[in-house]
């Protein structure tokens, strides 16, 4: 079963940000998944958007690191975006809380930002207890023009208890949808 929503716009962030670019161009004309395929013209290495599990926080609240599962495949001055999917049926009340990042360096598995996170991702107040709490991280492919031909089909992985489900990209040019 596939929900889908499209946002014209960042999350309401105070202005427009349409990305770099810096991914290229994209054209599907065929069945293509977000994390695990290169879809980006200028991209030759790692799916664009990259899926990783958020391991812990460096701060109870605030600060700039987090560990992931592993960083393979992202790079510093990469986009991401964090977002607490589920919780469990006591701790919830974070579900859904989500931002924008930029990553500044990378040390094993550490991802420091360049800005200071700003929501809550654990099971309560904290952000050092993730009990329950399923909590990952993608990165945000930087597009120019999208292009989705008749046949082609961009997805992302199914859901599978802790993660998937999200396609989130930014595109400086035309996002174009043929149907048929």
């Amino acid at each position: 079963q596939g929900h889908y929503r499209w946002r014209y716009d960042n999350g309401g962030e105070n202005a427009f940000n349409a990305g770099t670019g810096d991914d290229g161009s994209v054209t599907i004309g065929t069945s293509k998944n977000i994390n695990t395929d290169i879809l980006g013209s200028n991209r030759s290495t790692n799916a664009d958007g990259i899926l990783k599990t958020v391991s812990s926080f460096g701060s109870s609240t605030g600060g700039t690191t987090l560990v992931v599962s592993s960083a393979t495949g992202l790079t510093a001055g990469d986009e991401v975006f964090l977002v607490n999917l589920q919780g469990d049926s006591t701790n919830n009340g974070n579900v859904g809380n989500y931002e924008f990042l930029v990553i500044s360096s990378i040390s094993s598995n550490t991802l420091t930002f360049a800005t200071t996170i700003q929501n809550l991702y654990g099971a309560t107040t904290s952000n050092s207890d993730l009990t329950g709490q399923k909590v990952i991280l993608q990165r945000v492919p930087q597009w120019t023009d999208v292009t989705i031909n008749s046949g082609g089909r961009l997805s992302a992985n199914e859901w599978n208890g802790t993660s998937g489900g999200i396609i989130v990209f930014r595109a400086t040019g035309t996002v174009t949808i043929n149907s048929g």
